[in-house]
């Protein structure tokens, strides 16, 4: 199971929102490329990027994280307004590992499982929900499903990042048999993501590791819940 550190970029800078809202939004560094090294250098394998602005349809980062792109050390998934077929090639062209999709899946389901196809394992599909529906467009609106039934659509991708958008930035755990049931359901792995507040969830989320590819780290990292090295230690 690997340790995947967040870094959601808005105007350029490093940040976290609550719920997903862009008015509780807490600036933790000026310098993304500070914060990349800093990961490496701790070990981490997978660094999980997301253009909030190009997800939310207000500008974007993309020069941001070409550059991000470039460094070595580590793998990225990137993810963030990626709502056509250009767009995500331009992220694998320029050395993405994973391109993470979710409106796009929704709204062009046949691009997805074509790219799928074309490239295995380089397409994740996030499945952004509340209240058990999967929400598209930045999280604004209700696509009508549940993850389960989101994810029956694309039976030739097996793994799925799964945010719970109740939890994300609040630090509230995470729901170990949630994840367990939509991985036994779908036959597909999945990405934890929201609520991780401490080693603990770490831990829990281990113990369903044969369900589990990996588990995006991020407000509690950033402030100071505990240490990268520590988490990826007790995974390893």
């Amino acid at each position: 199971m690997n340790i995947i550190p967040a870094i959601d970029i808005s105007e350029g800078k490093v940040i976290r929102l609550e719920l997903g809202k862009t008015d509780r939004k807490t600036i933790y560094s000026d310098n993304p490329l500070n914060v990349i090294k800093s990961f490496i250098n701790c070990g981490a394998k997978w660094v999980h990027i997301i253009d909030i602005d190009r997800a939310t349809q207000k500008s974007e980062n993309k020069k941001l994280i070409k550059q991000l792109l470039k460094v070595e050390g580590i793998c990225k998934e990137i993810g963030g307004g990626l709502r056509d077929e250009k767009s995500i090639m331009d992220m694998l062209e320029n050395g993405a590992d994973r391109v993470i999709v979710s409106t796009a899946a929704y709204r062009n389901p046949e691009m997805i499982t074509n790219l799928s196809k074309k490239y295995s394992g380089k397409i994740v599909v996030a499945l952004d929900f509340l209240n058990n529906r999967v929400r598209i467009d930045g999280w604004t609106k209700d696509s009508g499903m549940t993850p389960i039934d989101f994810a029956r659509h694309f039976p030739n991708i097996n793994l799925f990042l799964l945010t719970d958008i109740s939890k994300d930035g609040m630090l509230a755990g995470i729901d170990e048999k949630f994840y367990k049931d939509f991985s036994i359901k779908t036959g597909a792995e999945v990405i934890i993501s929201g609520g991780v507040k401490s080693i603990e969830d770490i831990e829990l989320a281990k113990t369903i590791s044969k369900y589990v590819e990996g588990i995006v780290v991020g407000k509690a990292l950033y402030e100071n819940r505990f240490d990268l090295k520590e988490a990826l230690r007790s995974v390893a």
